[in-house]
Order: C-alpha cells, then sequence, then structure tokens
C-alpha cells in the first residue's frame, strides 16, 4: 500500500468539469478482501481505503475525508450506471422524447462501503449503504451530488457524522453545488448562524469526497431534506 497519486486515474470524471482535464490527482487505495470457503463461495468481504502521504499535505488540513467504494459499473454501466445518462437517455431519444431521461434521473440506487474520516483523519465511521444521485441541479453536470441512504450502522456520538443523519430515514446528501464555491460557502456560513437560533438550519459540514479510491472534489455533507426532515423540525405529522 502506497501513494498510488498521479496520472493514471480512471473514474475522476467529476474533476473534468468545464473541459478540464487534470493531469494528475490524489489517489488513495482500496482494499477489497474476500473470505472463501473449501467450496470456494464467498462468506464475507472486508473494504478498507487507505491514504498514504495525506496527513501532512495542506489540502487536507482541518478537513474531513469520506470515502465512498462501490463497483465501478454501479456508476458507469450503459444499462445499470447511475452517474452517466446510459440506455434511458437512448430510448427516450428513440421514442422522441429526451427531456430529463437519463440513468440518473431514475432515483436508482447502488450498494456502496462508505468510510469517514475526521478532520485530524481519525476513522469515525464504517458501514455499507445505498448510494444514488441527489436531485438537484448537478444532475446534468459533469461533478453529480450523492445521496448515501440504507446503512447498515447510524453513525454515533463518537463521529462527526451523526450529527447529519436524518434520524427518521437514516439519509446524507453529498453535495457539489456544481461550480458555485461562492454560494457553496454562502449556504455554509448561513448555517453556522442560524444553528443557535433555529431547529431547521440544515446542517452541513466541508468534506473531501473520494470515489473508488479517486479524488473527486471538495463536497458539502448536508442533512436530506425531505418529509421526514419537515416532520421532525416542525412537527406537521406524517400525513402533511
Amino acid at each position: 500500500i502506497q501513494n498510488r497519486s498521479g496520472g493514471n486515474y480512471i473514474y475522476a470524471t467529476g474533476m473534468q468539469e468545464n473541459f478540464y482535464t487534470p493531469g494528475s490527482i490524489d489517489m488513495g487505495t482500496v482494499v477489497r478482501a474476500i473470505m472463501v470457503d473449501a467450496s470456494g463461495n464467498v462468506k464475507e468481504e472486508k473494504i478498507a481505503s487507505y491514504f498514504v502521504g495525506f496527513i501532512h499535505d495542506t489540502d487536507y488540513e482541518n478537513l474531513p475525508v469520506l470515502s465512498i467504494v462501490t463497483n465501478p459499473e454501479n456508476l458507469f454501466d450503459y444499462y445499470e450506471g447511475i452517474y452517466v445518462t446510459g440506455r434511458s437517455y437512448e430510448d427516450a431519444v428513440a421514442s422522441g422524447s429526451k427531456e430529463q431521461a437519463a440513468n440518473y434521473y431514475n432515483g436508482w440506487t447502488k450498494p456502496a462501503h462508505i468510510e469517514y474520516f475526521e478532520a485530524n483523519k481519525d476513522k469515525s465511521y464504517v458501514s455499507n449503504g445505498k448510494l444514488g444521485i441527489a436531485w438537484d441541479l448537478s444532475m446534468e453536470s459533469s461533478q453529480k451530488s450523492f445521496l448515501i441512504t440504507e446503512p447498515e450502522y447510524v453513525p454515533e456520538n463518537g463521529s462527526s457524522l451523526a450529527t447529519l443523519f436524518n434520524d427518521t430515514n437514516a439519509g446524507l446528501q453529498v453535495r457539489t453545488y456544481r461550480m458555485d464555491n461562492k454560494f457553496k460557502q454562502r449556504e455554509y456560513i448561513a448555517q453556522l448562524l442560524l444553528e443557535d437560533y433555529t431547529d431547521a438550519a440544515l446542517k452541513m459540514s466541508p468534506c473531501i469526497v473520494f470515489v473508488d479510491g479517486e479524488y473527486w472534489g471538495l463536497y458539502m455533507l448536508q442533512e436530506k431534506f425531505d418529509k421526514q426532515y419537515v416532520n421532525e423540525n416542525y412537527h406537521t405529522g406524517d400525513n402533511r
């Protein structure tokens, strides 16, 4: 296990906004190990992400890291990938309609492994869950927002993620805000100013995201805003 950073990245399309392709990016190492019995049956899989040489990098200073690991076809497969226009778009074009037609509009979710490293780089959360594309303005951008749902384990108080997961459906948004860094900063500052005055200020946290070991960019982790969130914070009842 070593520092794999360089130009041999494969999946980091999120860095290619506005036709910019970086010559090299930071990369970690993802280890996926399986246990096989005497009959050849896979009994268990373990996944772990390792980042060598980043702890003293000022780009990561005081910032947590979220590592998302999923089979690449879950994101980029023509038929089933949730990150591409894919077959859904081609079918819509063939039928004469392509408005909001793409694999990423289908609301699909795929299995994923999640690891969260605190700002001091201690790992505080590990879980398997479901990965989807968040419904926002970034859906047609090369850098899209993610939605994490159905985790096997909800973060406990020892992890700073504990305050970000929706209590009811354990949802977490991983928002890119496209290329609008000013808007990203305004949203975060507004949340910090409001958090002591209202229960309904969406909790947010800046975070660096890696997908399958490749640097994906600076995102904002945010509570999932949905009916459950409104009910919890405004006590509207389940029938609203």
